[in-house]
């Protein structure tokens, strides 16, 4: 969704390197099979330095996740310009995980961008998203079950000033599903959760 006045060339630029992906598979199938999440956005004025990038796609069932972030705030642990190696998509709600950001005394650590599409320009409400680093201290936790553990988190998602999110939740074929290689076990454990306000809070995951 598209709100208030033309992003700047510098939001845009996430908009440009990852809209035509998205463009040409939609251009190939109306309703892909692919899950994809691409777009860029903007929190509050442009001084604020507040803005995101993301261009992430994976199968229908979360496999072979890839693509781009890059999410800027003032608070330099949530700079960061790195590869997607999570995508999780549940209607039009969508979480886009970064690299391992730290692997110390055992918590591993990444970086989580969750975005609401609540639709096309003009309509009443504006997509929101949120940018969340989350650490567990398991042995060698997989990428997607951050992205999962995130999606909970999407209720603290904040309105995006300027920009447009496209979110699309690829519905698997029955040969996706007969032919897919099984998902990584996500563990269960304490989860910790850092947001760009600066508030730390744990969530458990059965």
């Amino acid at each position: 969704m598209k709100r208030g006045v033309t992003a700047p060339k510098a939001l845009l630029f996430g908009l440009v390197l990852y809209a035509p992906s998205a463009s040409a598979i939609q251009s190939d199938n109306p309703n892909p099979s692919m899950d994809f999440m691409v777009g860029a956005g903007e929190f509050g004025a442009a001084i604020t330095g507040e803005r995101f990038s993301v261009g992430a796609i994976a199968g229908p069932l979360g496999e072979d996740p890839r693509g781009h972030l890059r999410v800027t705030f003032p608070d330099p642990t949530f700079d960061v310009d790195t590869p997607v190696e999570c995508l999780v998509v549940v209607d039009n709600l969508a979480a886009a995980g970064s690299e391992v950001l730290e692997n110390a005394g055992g918590a591993v650590q990444r970086l989580v961008l969750l975005v609401e599409d609540n639709g096309k320009a003009g309509d009443p409400l504006p997509d929101r998203a949120l940018p969340v680093r989350l650490s567990i201290t398991v042995e060698n936790p997989p990428a997607q079950a951050f992205c999962t553990a995130a999606l909970g988190l999407i209720a603290g998602a904040e309105p995006i000033d300027h920009g447009n999110v496209t979110v699309h939740d690829g519905q698997p074929t029955s040969a996706d599903v007969l032919g897919a290689a099984p998902l990584p076990k996500l563990g269960a454990g304490t989860w910790r959760v850092e947001l760009p306000d600066g508030t730390v809070t744990t969530v458990e995951v059965p």
